[in-house]
């Protein structure tokens, strides 16, 4: 269902208050050494299911006691590679429903009911069928001969249940896959000091690189949209995506849903005044074929080393960009409410 962002998106400026501690210190013991941490990683290979032209993965990572940390991505390409779009579920899933053995020879996923909430995502219970022999290597610090860090890798099959719901626009209803390529990996950090040789360098002053860019965003509830677009020498470069969270979309933590375009660097136009005009064509079917203008207002004016950077706070002045995402199109024109700025890096 197509929807527009409403004129009365939030528009946030977020500011960081430091925080001042007084610490007092009642000894001279020694600090503790660091303790040695475990990080586990699952990474699927890249699969696909009839009917959808996305390439599907899933990854679980755990560092130490923590929860699994579960992400599924769907990625396409268009406009002959030159676009993409890419969707992201992050799920926070119990220590005990992933079992991964200090081998990696097992490996058990079975995330029972936790995916299933506000929204029903699914389930996953996948246990490796085939797997290759243990891959190791450790590196020494050349000083101390001691080991700092180890990994471990196997290789394998995934058989079982794969079945993910993504609840979103035209994407599949149903996910449905098995069995799964997998490479398993155990990273251990064992937090020694290295001592370095000697060392030393010196800076420079470094000299002045010029650009130019455009950065757009919508902050409503649970939801932020961000457009950014630059012309690189000949090319210009595009990246626009919306972050979902909150209680609608749980148990996921977080939903994202990003396009990311490359064409000619005239699809992006920066004039010396800010204003700005970015053509959609060159990221269809992912983009309508139409362009949106802004127009830069007031400057302000930051040096720094042989550079000024100068930032021009944007309105809406015509146009619009349909932004095709799977899980829901957005059209952005003047009704989106969306606060932008014009960034241009000039020599002092």
């Amino acid at each position: 269902m197509r929807h527009r962002m409403s004129r009365r998106s939030i528009w946030a400026l977020l500011s960081v208050a430091a925080l001042a501690s007084t610490v007092v210190i009642v000894g001279t013991a020694a600090p503790a050494a660091a303790a040695t941490t475990t990080t586990f990683t699952i990474q699927s290979s890249g699969f696909k299911v009839t009917g959808s032209p996305y390439t599907w993965s899933f990854s679980l990572s755990r560092s130490g006691s923590t929860p699994w940390n579960l992400g599924i991505t769907a990625k396409r390409s268009g406009h002959n590679g030159k676009a993409s779009q890419t969707h992201t579920w992050n799920f926070s899933v119990p220590a005990a429903d992933v079992v991964v053995s200090a081998n990696l020879a097992t490996l058990k996923v079975n995330t029972h009911a936790d995916l299933q909430g506000t929204v029903d995502y699914g389930t996953i219970n996948l246990h490796a069928t085939q797997r290759s022999k243990l891959k190791s290597a450790s590196t020494k610090c050349k000083k101390t001969n001691k080991v700092l860090f180890t990994l471990a890798k196997r290789t394998g099959k995934l058989g079982g249940t794969f079945d993910f719901k993504p609840n979103a626009g035209t994407l599949p209803s149903d996910v449905v896959k098995a069995p799964i390529g997998f490479t398993a990996s155990k990273f251990v950090n064992f937090n020694r000091n290295c001592p370095s040789g000697g060392g030393g360098g010196g800076g420079g002053g470094g000299t002045c690189t010029v650009s130019k860019s455009f950065g757009g965003s919508i902050v409503s509830t649970d939801s932020f949209f961000v457009l950014n677009a630059s012309p690189i020498g000949k090319t210009s470069f595009m990246t626009i995506s919306q972050s979902l969270n909150g209680a609608t979309i749980s148990p996921a933590v977080s939903i994202s849903h990003a396009i990311t375009v490359s064409g000619p660097a005239s699809a992006v136009k920066i004039a010396s005044n800010g204003n700005a005009t970015i053509d959609g064509s060159v990221g269809t079917p992912f983009l309508s074929a139409t362009t949106l203008k802004y127009v830069g207002g007031s400057s302000t004016k930051f040096p720094f080393g042989k550079c000024t950077n100068i930032l021009y706070t944007d309105s809406y002045l015509s146009g619009s960009i349909d932004v095709k995402f799977d899980s829901g199109p957005i059209l952005l024109d003047g009704s989106s409410g969306m606060m932008a700025t014009t960034t241009r890096v000039v020599k002092t």
